[in-house]
């Protein structure tokens, strides 16, 4: 697989997690109960995993360390993609209002600048030459994602208890109609078609397991997501281990002298 492919890959995955922070919350059943408390935790650090597979290309895995803060979040994985093992670091903020994405890596030092260590993406202006609105992913996440999950929720199903990172827990199936969501609450539409555009999908339907702990709060979340990034489809497995909620978290962005921009 060419770099540009790789790096391709890669970012579909980051993006497909990414939006999981902000779309993964939820109702008023078992676990909308859980997922809402989670929502409203000052900020959450954990483990991240994520596996894409792109027919005909090939399987890139992410493993790594996830700290989340409101619409910011910083991750340190190890990225796999065939024989090579690569790191990478990524950061998200949000700057002047739009979604801003900062990677670092080896697998990028042949295309940055003498001297500099990070690219900067503007998630704005490369989402406006695909058509897609960075900017309406924001203002109130929260609030927008747990009305699409009560909304597009159709089905919970009860799968038992497991112990996930030392802590018992109750293990939850949610089926969510994006469509449905969008047909009960008609203003929710622009956002709901936003979501499905970065998934590549024109109709989203996902299963989403939670693992609920005794605090009532999520220690566990998987689904699986179509993506398309730069023209090219993939399909990404991610899980998320929460291991602390309302710990200190420091997210900022890398020193501007190391820093390139396209």
């Amino acid at each position: 697989m060419r770099a540009r492919q790789r790096l391709a890959v890669v970012l579909a995955a980051v993006g497909a997690a990414l939006v999981a922070l902000t779309v993964a919350v939820a109702a008023a059943n078992p676990v909308v109960a859980a997922l809402r408390k989670t929502s409203l935790a000052h900020s959450s650090v954990g483990r991240l995993s994520a596996v894409s597979n792109v027919p005909g290309v090939g399987t890139t895995t992410i493993a790594g360390k996830l700290e989340a803060q409101g619409n910011t979040a910083h991750v340190v994985m190890t990225v796999s993609s065939g024989s090579l093992h690569y790191p990478m670091e990524a950061t998200v903020l949000v700057e002047q209002g739009d979604l801003v994405l900062y990677l670092r890596s080896p697998l990028l030092k042949s295309q940055l600048p003498a001297g500099k260590k990070w690219v900067r993406i503007d998630l704005q202006k490369e989402g406006a030459k695909l058509g897609i609105d960075f900017s309406s992913l924001l203002g109130s996440p929260t609030a927008q994602s747990t009305r699409i999950v009560e909304l597009g929720v159709v089905k919970t199903t009860s799968l038992g208890h497991a112990t996930v990172a030392g802590r018992a827990t109750s293990h939850y199936r949610l089926r969510v109609d994006y469509d449905l969501a969008a047909r009960r609450a008609p203003a929710l539409r622009p956002i709901i078609a936003k979501i499905e555009q970065l998934a590549g999908a024109t109709s989203l339907k996902v299963n989403q397991d939670v693992w609920v702990g005794s605090d009532d709060r999520v220690r566990q979340l998987r689904y699986t997501q179509p993506a398309v990034s730069n023209g090219i489809h993939s399909t990404t497995t991610q899980t998320i281990t929460f291991l602390a909620y309302n710990v200190p978290v420091k997210i900022a962005a890398p020193p501007a002298s190391l820093v390139y921009s396209p």
